[in-house]
């Protein structure tokens, strides 16, 4: 299963939410139900709670090299 998430400008969003919905409207009610729990069962939030919990203080110096890119990577 895939999840992503779009980053635009404001007014770009609607158009882009409508193209998603064009373009997916057969896809996998599986996937979906799936990520729907995910999202409202507060599993998610947990996970970005101990994600955001990161100790740093338990790396060593290339781990931590390595997730601090991720994170720019991710958060530009």
């Amino acid at each position: 299963m895939r999840c992503g998430h779009t980053a635009a400008r404001p007014d770009w969003i609607e158009a882009l939410a409508d193209l998603r919905l064009a373009t997916s409207m057969f896809g996998n009610p599986l996937s979906a139900a799936l990520l729907h729990g995910v999202l409202t069962d507060g599993s998610y939030g947990r996970h970005m709670e101990r994600y955001m919990r990161f100790d740093v203080s338990m790396c060593d110096a290339e781990s931590l090299f390595a997730f601090l890119e991720r994170v720019r990577r991710w958060t530009g």
